[in-house]
């Protein structure tokens, strides 16, 4: 949210220098056009946060499921590949936990990431 306010912020201030200054009209202009492509790109952004976390979701529910079956038939090979994988999800998982406390990234990524538990 910080993100958009400094951009909307940008946006007004080239605005500003466009309307009020002779000498710099082209770079009030210039400012104006980037920071609205910015807000643009973000609000974009934001919006494909909540269809990656349910994509996240729905891919780790499947998995899980395969987890519980490898778990039932004992079968050594597949878990020794699945202990490898239940690996990549939790750092996959502790990698996005991460980038949501990031201040320029947390507008990205949907909050809901945080209440996760790592595959066990």
């Amino acid at each position: 949210m910080e993100v958009l306010i400094i951009l909307s912020v940008l946006f007004v201030v080239g605005v500003f220098i466009a309307k009020k200054s002779y000498y710099y009209e082209s770079l009030g202009m210039l400012i104006s056009v980037f920071s609205a492509v910015c807000i643009l790109i973000h609000i974009l952004y934001c919006s494909l946060a909540s269809y990656k976390y349910h994509k996240f979701i729905i891919e780790r529910e499947a998995f899980i499921e395969t987890l519980e079956y490898a778990r039932k038939n004992q079968s050594q090979f597949e878990l020794a590949s699945i202990t490898r994988e239940v690996s990549k999800w939790n750092q996959r998982l502790g990698s996005l936990k991460y980038d949501n406390t990031i201040f320029l990234l947390k507008d990205y990524i949907d909050d809901r990431v945080m209440i996760l538990e790592p595959i066990k």
